[in-house]
């Protein structure tokens, strides 16, 4: 799916971020559908104007009472559920479900390559606008306990900055991949620090690239592993994703997402998908 985005009503930076999303969707090449449905994820990416006019991005904190990384910094979104239609939907159901954010209030902008994390599961962004939550035209929200303990915005260009609120470590993907890059954010709001990190951290990275038509003043790639665009990724019997690095080490324009590889073939170009670090 990608959809015009539509001009927001706001002034200054947003304006400039709906434009450079739609020329950014308008060459952008979607992947394709790959892989055990099991294992697919989607996430909301909820951008508004601030009070300040920056454009701000809504993020949840888990609940801490939750099996799985309590406490940690997300985005709206979930795996994907066997009514879902596509990665849209999911997106949409689950930041209903978590925030009470109804789907007729965002605006959806485009589908982002899907993310691999940690454990094997591929993670697709979907960009859209909403209106200011609390805002006369924004909606009310309505967390679901269960599973957000709060919520907070960060403005976006955050993700793009080298400052004392960035640092970043080295880990290993899926116990026996490569070893990547890990980002970290440290941001505090409202008096509470917050650290956004993993894959919430890198795919918040690559949209803010988009959005502000500019790369990040940090590398992000580990200087002696490979590049994130030397690497395949092939599903396994399970579902679950393997990377294999080219054998010629040649690279792509991101990594391919392929059933099987062959590094000669035109149809690998199809499906791309962007390497992560966390969950």
């Amino acid at each position: 799916f990608v959809g015009q985005c539509e001009r927001a009503p706001w002034e200054q930076e947003i304006n400039v971020v709906a434009t450079n999303l739609e020329s950014f969707f308008r060459s952008y090449r979607l992947p394709s559908e790959n892989g055990n449905p099991k294992c697919k994820a989607s996430v909301l990416i909820p951008l508004y104007a601030g009070p300040d006019n920056r454009v701000r991005v809504l993020l949840c904190q888990r609940a801490f009472h939750m099996r799985s990384f309590p406490g940690q910094v997300c985005l709206p979104g979930g795996k994907r559920d066997p009514e879902d239609v596509d990665d849209v939907a999911v997106a949409l159901r689950e930041a209903w479900e978590e925030l009470g954010l109804p789907a007729e209030r965002v605006k959806v902008c485009g589908v982002m390559a899907p993310f691999l994390s940690r454990r094997g599961i591929s993670v697709t962004p979907v960009l859209g606008f909403i209106d200011p939550p609390g805002s006369q035209n924004g909606f009310d929200m309505n967390i679901n306990k269960d599973e957000v303990h709060v919520t907070f915005d960060a403005p976006l260009a955050l993700f793009l900055e080298k400052s004392i609120h960035y640092r970043h470590d080295e880990l290993q993907l899926l116990d026996t991949g490569p070893i990547l890059r890990t980002h970290y954010f440290d941001y505090l709001c409202e008096g509470t620090q917050f650290c956004i990190w993993g894959i919430t951290a890198s795919i918040l990275i690559k949209a803010a690239a988009a959005c502000f038509g500019r790369q990040p003043e940090f590398p992000t790639d580990t200087p002696d592993g490979p590049r994130y665009s030397q690497l395949v990724w092939t599903p396994d019997p399970t579902g679950t994703y393997q990377a294999v690095p080219r054998q010629d080490g040649s690279e792509n324009t991101e990594p391919v997402l392929v059933t099987t590889y062959n590094p000669t073939s035109p149809e690998t170009s199809d499906g791309q998908m962007m390497m992560v670090d966390d969950v």
